[in-house]
C-alpha cells in the first residue's frame, strides 16, 4: 500500500521520489473504543449505553534515508533531516493554511493529524551515514477518514425523483446550495423538510447542517438562521435539520418544494464520505 504525509510546510513526503521511506505504518484500522454500562445490585449483566471513541492514533517507522534515496551525506542529509522533523511540527495540526494530512493513496482516505510523540533525532548519525530511522505516533482528533464529499445537483425537472448516496460507514451531515428565483421552498432529507425564505434571480443560500458548524447564510455572505427561525416558528415548523445521510445507503430522497421556478433554479447537495478506516 501507498502513503503520503503532506507537512505542515505543504511539503508531500512518502512517495516513490521522497528521501523519507515507511518501514511500517499502524493505525489505519479505525480507533479504539470503551463500552459505557451501567451495573446495579441485583442486575443480571448490564445496561449498555453506547460506546466512547478515542481519538485516532498513527504510528509509523519512517526511514529518513538521503543517502540511499538522495545520495546525499553530510550537511545535506542533516538538512533533509531538520526539514522533516520541522514539517511535523509540535503538535499543531495547522500552520499557514497547511494542514498535517496523512493518507493511504489506494483508498484516497486521509486523516487530519497532529504530532503526538517522537523520540530524540540522532544527528550525528544522519551527518555521517546519512540516515536515520524515526518512529513517529501522530493523533488525530477527529478518528475517521476522509475522502473527497460528492456534489449531487438537482434542477426543478428533477427535484420529484431527487436521491442522493451515502457509501461511507459513518452517518454524515450533508450541505446544500440552492439558486433562486423559488417561491415558498422547503428543503431536506429521509422526509425530512426545513421552511427556506423566497429567492430571487441571482440569490442563493449556502447551508451547513452539521450541528457543531451549522450555518446558513446568502450569497452576500450574510447569516439568514434567524430567517429560518422566523419561518419555523410561524408555521410550527423545525428551524433546522435533523436527518443526517445513513452510511451505506445509496438512495436518500431528498425533499425540495417551492413554486416560481425558472432554469435558472437548481439545488446543489453535498454529501461527505466518511469512514471508520483507511480501508
Amino acid at each position: 500500500m501507498q502513503y503520503r504525509l503532506t507537512d505542515l510546510n505543504g511539503e508531500s513526503w512518502l512517495g516513490p521520489d521522497s528521501p523519507v521511506g515507511l518501514r511500517y505504518v499502524r493505525g489505519i484500522d479505525g480507533a479504539s473504543f470503551e463500552h459505557q454500562m451501567i451495573k446495579g445490585a441485583g442486575q443480571r449483566g448490564a445496561t449498555w449505553l453506547g460506546k466512547e471513541l478515542a481519538e485516532g492514533q498513527i504510528a509509523i517507522g519512517a526511514n529518513v534515508n538521503p543517502a540511499r534515496r538522495l545520495g546525499v551525506k553530510g550537511e545535506g542529509a542533516v538538512g533533509v533531516l531538520s526539514k522533516w522533523r520541522d514539517g511535523l511540527g509540535e503538535g499543531e495540526a495547522e500552520r499557514d493554511g497547511n494542514q498535517l494530512r496523512f493518507r493511504l493513496v489506494d483508498t484516497d482516505r486521509y486523516q487530519l493529524v497532529r504530532l503526538r510523540e517522537r523520540k530524540p533525532a540522532d544527528w550525528e548519525q544522519m551527518r555521517v551515514a546519512g540516515f536515520f530511522f524515526d518512529e513517529v505516533i501522530f493523533q488525530a482528533d477527529d478518528p475517521d477518514w476522509y475522502s473527497d464529499p460528492e456534489t449531487y445537483t438537482f434542477t426543478p425537472a428533477e427535484f420529484g425523483g431527487a436521491t442522493v448516496a451515502n457509501p461511507g460507514t459513518v452517518d454524515a451531515w450533508v450541505g446544500y446550495k440552492l439558486y433562486g428565483p423559488i417561491t415558498n421552498p422547503t428543503l431536506g432529507i429521509a422526509g425530512e423538510a426545513v421552511k427556506l425564505p423566497n429567492l430571487t434571480s441571482g440569490q442563493w443560500l449556502e447551508i451547513n447542517t452539521d450541528p457543531n458548524w451549522y450555518e446558513v447564510t446568502d450569497q452576500a455572505g450574510a447569516d439568514r438562521t434567524f430567517n429560518l427561525t422566523t419561518l419555523a416558528t410561524a408555521g410550527g415548523l423545525d428551524d433546522r435539520w435533523r436527518q443526517q445521510a445513513k452510511a451505506r445507503t445509496l438512495s436518500i430522497p431528498v425533499t425540495i418544494t417551492g413554486t416560481g421556478t425558472t432554469s435558472a433554479t437548481k439545488l446543489e447537495v453535498i454529501v461527505p464520505r466518511i469512514w471508520r478506516s483507511a480501508l
